[in-house]
């Protein structure tokens, strides 16, 4: 679980993110983020400057009473278990 007392320091964000864009620039298809607490959207809101354009398009947040929904058109529902909306069994 992340937790603002286990989050990593800005620095090392920034590198493993410099690393992954510069280096697996077209690993990425897409980021989905699913229910994140507050302080990660703080967190994203604070390195979003830092991250290329291309890749920050590629991250959505998903949350919300339309959750499943929007979940749904990145990702089969069947293929996800019940405690992130899904249809499968835990």
């Amino acid at each position: 679980d992340y937790s603002a007392f286990n989050s990593p320091p800005m620095k090392t964000s920034r590198a493993v993110l410099s690393i992954l864009q510069d280096q697996y620039p077209e690993r990425l298809g897409k980021f989905l983020i699913v229910d994140a607490p507050w302080y990660f959207t703080v967190f994203y809101n604070a390195i979003y400057p830092f991250i290329d354009k291309v890749t920050a398009e590629k991250v959505t947040f998903i949350s919300g009473k339309d959750a499943g929904k929007k979940l749904d058109e990145f990702i089969p529902l069947s293929r996800l278990p019940k405690g992130i909306y899904g249809e499968m069994e835990e």
